[in-house]
């Protein structure tokens, strides 16, 4: 898990914190998923775009948008404790 951070980190984030479902009904504003992106230390400048076209190249991850975009196929990733990771 380690190498796909530190290869991809838009990868390494969504396998950290996400379980990718390939279900469209799971989904997950843009702007918030790339916001909390952003407040992960990941040592690195990403563009919202460049962010959008990584994780877009994941597979079973689409984009689909209604008023606001969504990214689908994502759910929480939840712990032992049935709690949020990323809360």
């Amino acid at each position: 898990m380690e190498y796909i951070a530190d290869s991809n980190v838009v990868l390494g984030f969504i396998m950290d914190n996400y379980i990718i479902t390939n279900n469209d009904k799971d989904r997950i504003s843009s702007s918030e998923l790339f916001a909390e992106f952003k407040d992960k230390d990941r040592g690195t400048k990403m563009t919202a775009s460049k962010f959008k076209e990584d994780i877009l190249n994941i597979g079973g991850i689409t984009s689909k948008k209604i008023s606001i975009v969504y990214f689908c196929g994502l759910r929480v990733r939840v712990n032992e404790d049935n709690n949020e990771i990323n809360e």
